[in-house]
C-alpha cells in the first residue's frame, strides 16, 4: 500500500488560498488606476499610482514572506472530534473477504467492478483482510481503517459516525 501526506495537500491549499486573496486584492487597485488618470492631471495620477503600487507590493511582499499557520482551523475541529482507541478499532469485525460470503456494502457497486476500499483506493480481492464498520456495513482492508479510525471517528464513505460495542438493539416500544 502507500500512504498520502495530508499535511503536503494543506500546506499547498493554504498557498494557493493566499495567492487567490493576493489577486483578488490588487483587481480593484488595477481597476482604479485608468480612472485615477481620468480625473486627475497626469502628475498628481503618476505619483498616487507609484504610492500606491509601492504600497501593494509591500503588502504583497510582506503577506507571503510571513509563515504559513502550522495548524488549519479545521485541523483544531477535527481534534475536538478524535479518533477511535486501539482498543475499541480491534472491536469491529474483522474477516477473510470472499465475494460471495458476506453481505459486504460499499455503496459503489461491487457487482460492476468489484469492492473497492475507500481509503487506499484498491480492489478488495478475495481473501484479504477487512473490516466492516458496523453502522453502515461499509468495507475496507484492515490496514488502511486501522491507520484512518486513530485520527477520525467517522467512515471514510459515508461519514457515518463509527460506533462500536454499544449498539442499540431495538427501540423500546413507548407505552400508548
Amino acid at each position: 500500500m502507500f500512504e498520502v501526506d495530508f499535511r503536503a495537500q494543506q500546506q499547498r491549499d493554504a498557498r494557493s488560498d493566499r495567492c487567490m486573496k493576493i489577486v483578488l486584492a490588487w483587481i480593484p487597485v488595477v481597476a482604479l488606476i485608468p480612472i485615477l488618470f481620468t480625473f486627475a492631471t497626469p502628475l498628481y495620477a503618476s505619483l498616487i499610482t507609484f504610492l500606491i503600487l509601492l504600497f501593494m507590493s509591500s503588502f504583497t511582499w510582506f503577506y507571503f514572506i510571513s509563515p504559513l499557520p502550522e495548524t488549519d482551523p479545521n485541523e483544531v475541529q477535527q481534534t475536538a472530534q478524535a479518533g477511535l482507541s486501539p482498543k475499541h478499532i480491534k472491536e469491529i469485525p474483522a474477516f477473510e473477504y470472499h465475494p460471495n460470503g458476506h453481505d459486504c456494502n460499499n455503496g459503489n457497486g461491487s457487482d460492476a467492478g468489484g469492492l473497492r476500499c475507500a481509503v487506499c483506493i484498491a480492489t478488495v480481492h478475495d481473501g484479504d483482510l477487512v473490516r466492516q464498520l458496523l453502522m453502515c456495513k461499509h468495507v475496507f482492508h484492515t490496514k488502511c481503517i486501522d491507520s484512518w479510525l486513530p485520527a477520525h471517528s467517522t467512515c471514510p464513505m459515508c461519514r457515518a459516525d463509527v460506533k462500536t460495542g454499544d449498539l442499540p438493539s431495538e427501540q423500546p416500544e413507548l407505552p400508548v
